[in-house]
């Protein structure tokens, strides 16, 4: 089970406690002290003083337990109005039992200041003033019923005046300060509110980015697939249609079958590369030159096709991921030639300098339209959104020029890069 901590006290509302403890225990000593003074004065002094303390102490346990139901939450509509009149109940029966005291001897008179500070608090100042006023003729009423009129000194008029006027401003910052807490409290409140919400959005935004990461992947491992993969099962797919033409005999058979081994076991590794996110098989141990120069003539080979490779310039290292790129680019251009170009001869070309790295692949086969860029039925057409994804990726451009019976140019250029 999960349990909740207390929350530390605020500084306010540790004041505004303070403020009623003092004001509790200032009553207290007052009627201890009126108790004692007029003890065996009259014969109803004793009930009149029990009735002072057990109304006091009542209004002030409703207070307390009132103050933490507000705290723990709002209450309801069906339970507000009776909170509300027990305690001025209980006021009610304080003041008539005070005003009973008074009558019986000046002695409980002192006891009004502490009451001073008890009414403003919950009554509203169109009630609470008035009955102030009240409560001060009563004890200027006290001291006379005593002493006569012409008795009554200044410091008993001036007294009771300045107290009631101080509990009354007493009063008044102490419903600041509840006011202050209380807005305090709202301000707390909202701003845990809004650093739920950040949370949460911050959550939201993680999972946008679990998922766009995904999304990536998915992209780089279906452009891996088709430049591997896919690529080599065309490859088998054309000399396994060689082999089985009428009329080949055993050693073109026996050529063919080593071709397609070559090229299987090439694109079971190639796989395996692609599913431990590896280094393509043919940058194993060797530069980008080296690697289109094997995959130029691997090509040759199999196909049949005059490729060649060709170097402007000496080379310079690139970072892995231009070199992947690019072998993969070439590759794939190399598929399409060997597949749907019906070409006789094909150029690969590689330029490093300054201002980047470019690489064309030329043939003289049948051409295409460029602008038909859609993905068609058989699964073909993904090659060149592949090839214009990979060089977006890494901040580079792609161009296709070609036309129906007039072959085909790849070109793509990668910014100037530092390995």
């Amino acid at each position: 089970m999960s349990s909740t901590a207390p929350a530390e006290p605020r500084p306010l509302a540790v004041l505004t406690r303070a403020l009623l403890l003092g004001q509790h225990v200032l009553f207290a000593v007052l009627l201890l002290v009126a108790w004692g003074r007029a003890a065996g004065e009259t014969p109803w002094f004793e009930v009149v003083a029990a009735a002072l303390g057990v109304l006091y102490a009542a209004l002030a346990l409703v207070e307390h337990r009132s103050a933490r139901s507000e705290a723990g939450g709002r209450p309801s509509a069906g339970t507000a109005l009776p909170r509300l009149l027990l305690p001025l109940a209980l006021l009610a029966l304080l003041l008539l039992a005070w005003f009973a005291s008074v009558g019986l001897t000046p002695d409980f008179a002192w006891l009004a200041f502490p009451l001073f500070f008890a009414v403003p608090r919950l009554l509203p100042s169109a009630w609470a003033v008035p009955l102030i006023g009240l409560m001060v003729l009563a004890v200027f009423w006290a001291h006379a019923r005593v002493t006569g009129w012409a008795e009554v000194g200044l410091a008993t008029v001036v007294g009771p005046t300045v107290g009631a006027l101080v509990s009354i401003g007493m009063a008044h910052a102490y419903q600041m300060l509840l006011h202050e807490n209380a807005v305090r409290q709202e301000l707390v409140d909202e701003l845990a509110a809004a650093k739920a919400d950040l949370e949460a959005t911050h959550e939201s935004l993680a999972e946008s980015r679990r998922q766009a990461g995904a999304l990536d992947e998915r992209a780089r491992l279906s452009r891996d697939i088709h430049d591997t993969l896919a690529q080599g099962f065309s490859s088998i797919i054309l000399l396994a249609r060689a082999a089985s033409q009428p009329g080949a005999d055993a050693a073109r058979l026996r050529t063919a079958l080593g071709a397609m081994d070559q090229q299987a076991s090439q694109s079971l590794t190639e796989a395996r590369a692609v599913i431990a996110d590896l280094t393509p098989e043919t940058l194993s141990g060797s530069d980008l030159p080296a690697a289109l120069e094997r995959g130029v003539t691997s090509v040759s080979r199999l196909s049949g096709i005059r490729a060649t490779f060709e170097m402007d310039g000496p080379a310079r290292p690139l970072p892995r991921t231009h070199e992947v790129a690019l072998l993969r680019l070439a590759q794939g251009a190399l598929a399409n030639v060997t597949t749907h170009s019906g070409a006789t001869r094909a150029v690969v070309s590689l330029s490093v300098g300054d201002d980047g790295v470019r690489l064309d692949v030329v043939d003289d086969g049948v051409g295409f339209d460029p602008h038909d860029m859609r993905e068609r039925e058989d699964g073909t057409g993904y090659g060149l959104r592949s090839m214009r994804e990979r060089m977006a990726l890494l901040g580079g451009q792609l161009t296709v020029e070609s036309a129906r019976g007039a072959g085909t140019a790849i070109a793509a250029h990668l910014p100037g890069v530092t390995p």
